[in-house]
């Protein structure tokens, strides 16, 4: 990620491509998050069974149908700890942005330690932040889970 926030920040003006350094550190964040996002879906995708496709269609269902309302619809599902996982990431990751001159939480968290000489508390309480917001997240995500899980079908309920 850091390669690609310098190449973003640094080399693309080179080439006559300028971004401010908030364009570009959204810019390369979403990229790399894009990218594991859409790894994510495609394993949710093609861990859906084919038969599902088959049974979709043979009740009557065109393709297009069986796509959005049986496969994307499973895969969704399955989906959602990973993302989940992916957002907490680019939360932890937002602080790699202050290399390419972005003041975000823990560049500002420096400013102030800086000024204060109160590193420690800024510190800590830059840490229950990062800590509320990936708590936060993780509990939005555990509730989506819940709401869509299909009774019966959850880890949780399945015995070995």
């Amino acid at each position: 990620m850091l390669v690609q926030l310098f190449l973003i920040y640094y080399a693309l003006p080179q080439l006559g491509i300028t971004f401010d350094a908030m364009t570009a550190a959204i810019i390369g964040l979403g990229m790399n998050s894009g990218a594991y996002q859409a790894e994510y879906f495609r394993g949710a995708i093609n861990s859906v069974q084919s038969g599902q496709m088959e049974a979709a269609v043979s009740i009557g269902l065109s393709k297009t149908q069986a796509i959005l309302h049986v496969i994307l619809a499973q895969a969704l599902r399955l989906v959602i700890p990973a993302w989940t996982n992916e957002a907490v990431y680019l939360i932890q990751y937002s602080s790699i942005v202050y290399l390419i001159t972005v003041i975000e939480l823990t560049g500002m968290g420096t400013i102030i330690g800086t000024q204060t000489y109160e590193y420690v508390s800024t510190y800590i309480i830059i840490a229950i932040i990062y800590l509320a917001t990936t708590l936060a997240i993780v509990r939005t995500s555990h509730l989506i889970e819940f709401k869509t899980a299909i009774p019966g079908l959850t880890a949780k309920n399945q015995r070995f």
